[in-house]
């Protein structure tokens, strides 16, 4: 299914309007992914939802799945890289006063091939409320961004580490539409894994081309994507010595994720350093599948895996503590993960 702005926006209009949580995962229908993109769902309203509270969440998190009679959708917080690293610190408090993570059973799921009938039920789209634009600020400058790479490059010639993934953070104040702007990014960047998702008084809008993990029956599926050009560029610069070796660095720290809670031999490589054309963009995606181990729970796989290694670096643990040293703000919600989880404890 093609997407449609007009019913995408009054779906969501009427969501925000009415319910304290929603989630829409969507993809566009026309964008050919390894393994198949996120399924189109509308979530409306809370049944009962769960809030991490920063201490052993993924045991809680189980519970509430267990407990769950529908899919149910949610998010995890980069920060619960603290209960799974040695030596990162949990913060006292979080940014944005967001929870480590956050899931709710709606109550009601909307399937995306049913979208456009219930947009025919609903009023049409009103004009954007009025808005006042950001005014986005960077958290590092330049000085402080230079320091940092400096010793990031100086553990990569001791070895400490040989990749990793240095962020640096911008925020913004202003008011905007959450809606509108998600509509906006859709027509701008359609990606295989967008999601709205609102908890309350916070929204998450998301167009990732990445997919960290999925659970199909027994099977575990992850995509780390290193490797992106524009798509005016030739793609086989993708092919360069840096590009690929990036890209396989971060397959072999998958692979390695993997064979934790994986039964042996069962983790392969299906695709290594594959070429995806996505709107504007080349990249580089590979897949890795494994076979759940009978005798682990799946959020198990969860916390051998997180957080993904495209965004960490490898070693993990060592990228992980030294660039929570030294970036200037924490991630948050950035380079957590959003999705969904089925009765049946699948999920994407």
């Amino acid at each position: 299914m093609h997407w449609n702005r007009t019913v995408l926006e009054t779906i969501l209009q009427h969501a925000d309007r009415h319910y304290s949580h929603f989630a829409l995962t969507f993809s566009n229908g026309q964008i050919p992914y390894p393994e198949g993109s996120f399924d189109g769902w509308l979530a409306l309203g809370s049944e009962r939802y769960f809030s991490g509270k920063g201490d052993h969440d993924f045991e809680h998190l189980g519970k509430f799945a267990s407990d769950s009679k529908r899919k149910i959708f949610g998010y995890l917080s980069y920060e619960l890289t603290a209960q799974l690293e040695p030596g990162i610190k949990p913060l006292a408090t979080l940014p944005y006063r967001v929870p480590t993570m956050h899931f709710f059973e709606p109550s009601f799921l909307i399937p995306q091939s049913d979208w456009e009938w219930f947009a025919g039920t609903l009023p049409a789209p009103t004009s954007r409320p009025d808005e006042r634009p950001l005014k986005i600020r960077q958290h590092s400058n330049p000085s402080e961004y230079y320091k940092a790479v400096s010793k990031l490059k100086k553990h990569i010639a001791l070895g400490d580490i040989y990749e990793t993934n240095y962020c640096i953070s911008f925020s913004g104040k202003g008011l905007i539409d959450p809606v509108a702007v998600f509509c906006d990014l859709m027509e701008v960047s359609p990606m295989p894994f967008s999601a709205l998702y609102k908890c309350q008084d916070f929204y998450i809008l998301s167009a990732s081309p990445e997919r960290y993990l999925k659970k199909t029956g027994n099977t575990l599926i992850s995509q780390p994507i290193k490797g992106t050009v524009a798509a005016n560029k030739d793609e086989r610069v993708l092919f360069s010595e840096k590009e690929r070796s990036e890209n396989v660095m971060i397959v072999d720290l998958v692979r390695n994720d993997l064979s934790k809670i994986c039964t042996g031999g069962s983790v392969q490589v299906e695709e290594l350093c594959g070429i995806y054309k996505l709107p504007g963009l080349f990249q580089m995606i590979s897949t890795i599948k494994g076979t759940l181990d009978s005798g682990k729970d799946w959020t198990e796989a969860i916390k051998a895996t997180f957080p993904m290694g495209s965004m960490t670096g490898a070693p993990k643990s060592r990228a992980v503590l030294y660039t929570e040293l030294l970036e200037s703000q924490h991630r948050a919600l950035f380079s957590g993960a959003l999705g969904y989880i089925d009765p049946t404890n699948d999920f994407d």
